[in-house]
């Protein structure tokens, strides 16, 4: 994808229309076998999508069914937690002691 490079590359399609039923969803394409060999190499790159293999790619994010090469996830599969941690600190300290200090 990266021209004159064999650095692999992800495609992100982003949009805020989707349709109501696949607001949660999230597609995932493997197309690490669509691809044609160059005549020559350019550099690392090697291979390159053909229209046909563009196509494939467009038939497929447009289908938006599981199969092969073609996963759905719910957007909760690639979420995070964000904790936070509360702690009530002494009120009674220590001669010396320091509210900051590192118990490490």
């Amino acid at each position: 994808m990266f021209y004159n490079t064999g650095i692999a590359t992800y495609i992100l399609v982003l949009s805020n229309k989707k349709p109501k039923h696949l607001r949660s969803k999230v597609q995932l394409i493997d197309a690490r076998e669509w691809y044609k060999l160059l005549r020559k190499n350019l550099a690392k790159k090697k291979c390159e999508l053909s229209a046909e293999d563009i196509d494939q790619v467009v038939k497929t994010f447009v289908d938006f069914k599981e199969v092969e090469h073609s996963k759905i996830f719910d957007n909760k599969a690639f979420g995070y937690w964000k904790v936070t941690a509360e702690y009530e600190p002494d009120t009674e300290l220590r001669d010396g002691e320091h509210p900051s200090q590192d118990f490490s």
